[in-house]
């Protein structure tokens, strides 16, 4: 009996404290507009409109602030979670009965759904996933999705991919909402990183000397010449076209950046090979591309959509990063990545009509021809002749300018030619695995007759990228042929004299000449009769090249990155003068008329390669202070053969080949050459709240080429700076957007 009694009065004093109503359907719903009111309140509304059975301890609410709702039309299950949720409350359904109660102390976990999308709304998949200020994290899957379990309601997540901008946003844990991330390219402009082929340098804080310019900025000055558009944009860089060779398609220009020198002009000039490569000229630059050596061929027929920026760098920081390659100065180009999304094909041509300018000849005519070489004495006694030789030599010239000779011997080789470019690009691929194929025809016609030139390219790309690392590999295939022209060189017109006709009264081509004399002193073939013969000359070469590059992110502090390459060369070439030409070895009318015509050929090939690694630290302090240090090392080893040959005593210009000729001059010539380089370099930078600069470079060269009691070469560079433009007092000055003062 005494238990019965205190279960009743249990029974009694928890009806004093708690209240009950009717569970009603989930097909019911409330109106409510409290503001400032207590939750018994608004449990008591709510039971009103629906019926509700309800159980709770009104002590719960104690020291709970008033609460404020509106709801329209709302179910009765979601008005009660959007009053009790907020206080830290819940409740439950058992039995029909809603029984109010604290929400659960410990810990739980809540899951985010999400998907990681670009631009394009193409998913990423790979890309990093992480709860700011923690270690929990995971990563999206091939579809660009990803599953992440918190435990706490409301988070930061960081979101990151290479190579593209981190995003950073605020979650809230409790709803179960998908979420959708979209991602941006991370594409540094030119206004804010110096592009120095290892690394990339905040521009504020870089010391050197450098010029950066975009591909669009470029392609506005020319779409041809890429080359040429870089001195509109920097002073310093320098193109001297050779008068003698600016004819020929096959001659590139001779170009500098720090200053001209005149040892080995002379050589350029004599030597035909190095107008295609121009290994004889002392002050060509360095050319970089996506971090990688090419020849000034390569840069010359790329084609200027592909070019996303070009920096020119020119002194000591430009030597300290690439050791004695760098006396002349560095161009750094860096193409136009694949995208990835759908493929895409875009296709280019260009055209260009080239008209012979002749207006920088200024020569005389025949007469005034005449006229100069009277007053200079050439018909004097003192040039070998009498009067009487003097005065017949003079009155033989005069006689033909009577007759109306007044040759334009330059014009004679010269067309209007018309040049035309084709390029083809594809690209496309996954966010993790992009890819592009390019294809090129450049076919050159120079003004000079019957010369040509042309090149055919194709490549493909690949860019892998998986969480914390990219791997990129480039394979490109290039095949030129040029042709010189049959008329001979364009210096073999400006010798020809004025007074002189290239042809004879009846029309006819003369075959020699009686005033013009060909460099080996010898009376000159008519050189319209020259191009009527069988000389010819072309030179060929392909060239297959591999490069593959890594990029390692550890973290937000440290990159490690590393590349090889390997090049593989062959090239021939073969030039044949026509017995009857003037500018064989062997005259026709000599003793060894048998050995007239020549035949020289030229085979050989290379084989290149090239690799380095490098350490990346890159951070900011307190926000004011940022360091960029970077280590690392390159090794590179150059393989050549060459084989050299002279064939002389041809029957006829029909008959070139090397199996119709009487002999061979001397013997051929092999030559092999290898060489091996290693370096070491370092590089800091350092700045302070964006207004003090400073930077250093040291690097060390390991060479074959070195002499015997130096092997090693230290190149050093520093700098300091100021950007005046950042102080206070002088940002808000509108006459000033950028002022910096540097020594290095």
């Amino acid at each position: 009996m005494r238990e019965k009694r205190w279960l009743l009065c249990f029974l009694v004093a928890v009806c004093c404290t708690f209240s009950t109503w009717a569970l009603p359907s989930q097909d019911k719903t409330v109106t409510l507009n409290l503001h400032n009111v207590s939750i018994e309140t608004v449990l008591d509304a709510v039971k009103k409109q629906t019926g509700v059975n309800m159980l709770y301890n009104s002590r719960m609410f104690k020291g709970v602030p008033p609460v404020s709702i509106n709801a329209k039309n709302e179910k009765w299950e979601v008005t009660l979670k959007l009053i009790l949720n907020p206080q830290g409350f819940d409740y439950v359904v058992k039995d029909g009965i809603v029984v109010v109660r604290k929400l659960q102390t410990e810990k739980r976990d809540n899951r985010i759904h999400g998907t990681v999308i670009d631009s394009n709304k193409e998913p990423i998949p790979g890309a990093s996933v992480i709860v700011k200020g923690t270690r929990t994290g995971t990563s999206t899957n091939i579809e660009g999705e990803f599953t992440l379990d918190v435990k706490s309601d409301k988070v930061t997540l960081e979101v990151s991919f290479i190579g593209m901008k981190k995003q950073t946003l605020q979650v809230d844990a409790t709803r179960r909402k998908s979420l959708e991330i979209t991602l941006v390219d991370d594409v540094k402009t030119l206004d804010d990183v110096v592009v120095t082929g290892y690394s990339n340098v905040r521009k504020t804080s870089f010391t050197g000397s450098s010029t950066q310019i975009s591909g669009d900025d470029l392609r506005k000055v020319s779409q041809t010449n890429i080359l040429g558009a870089l001195q509109s944009f920097d002073p310093s860089f320098r193109l001297m076209t050779n008068n003698q060779f600016g004819s020929d398609p096959n001659a590139l220009p001779e170009m500098y950046i720090r200053g001209r020198s005149g040892i080995g002009v002379k050589e350029l000039d004599r030597d035909q090979l190095s107008k295609s490569n121009l290994e004889n000229n002392p002050n060509l630059p360095t050319f970089i591309m996506d971090g990688f050596e090419v020849s000034i061929e390569k840069v010359y027929d790329l084609d200027p959509t592909r070019i996303e920026s070009m920096t020119i760098l020119k002194d000591a920081a430009a030597t300290a990063v690439y050791g004695s390659r760098a006396a002349n100065g560095v161009i750094v180009i860096t193409t136009v990545a694949p995208k990835p999304g759908e493929i895409r094909v875009s296709y280019n041509f260009t055209g260009t009509l080239e008209l012979p300018d002749l207006r920088d000849y200024n020569l005389a005519n025949a007469s005034q021809k005449l006229e100069i070489e009277r007053l200079a004495g050439l018909f004097d006694r003192e040039n070998n002749m009498d009067t009487s030789q003097g005065m017949n030599a003079y009155y033989k010239k005069y006689a033909l300018i009577q007759k109306g000779i007044d040759t334009d011997w330059m014009s004679l080789p010269l067309q209007n030619a018309f040049d035309h470019k084709h390029s083809v690009y594809i690209e496309g691929g996954t966010p993790n695995l992009r890819y592009g194929v390019d294809a090129s025809y450049n076919g050159v016609n120079g003004v000079m007759k019957g010369s040509i030139r042309d090149r055919y390219s194709i490549g493909f790309s690949l860019d892998y990228r998986v969480k914390q690392l990219q791997v990129k590999n480039t394979v490109s295939f290039g095949h030129t042929k040029s042709k010189e022209s049959p008329y001979g060189s364009f210096s073999d017109y400006t010798r020809m004299q004025p007074y002189e006709a290239p042809y004879e009264d009846d029309g006819t081509l003369k075959q020699k000449m009686s005033y013009s004399v060909s460099p080996n002193s010898r009376t000159s073939n008519n050189p319209l009769y020259e191009a009527t013969l069988g000389n010819y000359e072309w030179n060929a070469y392909d060239e297959l090249v591999n490069n593959l590059s890594l990029n390692w992110y550890l973290n937000d502090y440290l990159t490690v990155k590393g590349q090889f390459s390997i090049t593989k060369k062959y090239a021939s070439s073969e030039k044949f003068y026509d017995p009857l030409s003037s500018k064989v070895s062997v005259a026709g009318d000599s003793d060894d008329a048998h050995l007239a015509g020549d035949l020289y050929t030229e085979k050989g090939g290379s084989l290149d390669w090239n690799t380095n690694a490098f350490l990346y630290y890159t951070r900011s302090f307190h926000s004011k202070h940022n360091i960029n240090v970077s280590v690392g090392w390159e090794a590179a080893s150059d393989n050549m053969d060459n084989t050299t040959a002279h064939y002389r005593g041809f029957p006829s210009g029909e008959f070139s080949s090397l199996n119709y000729a009487a002999e061979i001059y001397k013997k051929p010539v092999r030559t092999e050459n290898m060489t091996r380089r290693i370096s070491a370099l370092a590089t800091a930078n350092y700045t302070w709240n964006d207004i003090y600069l400073a930077d250093a470079s040291v690097r060390f060269d390991g060479s074959s080429e070195f002499g015997a009691n130096q092997k090693w070469a230290p190149f050093f560079s520093g700098g300091q700076g100021i950007n005046i433009h950042n102080y206070a007092y002088v940002k808000g000055n509108k006459d000033i957007n950028k002022l910096k003062v540097r020594a290095s």
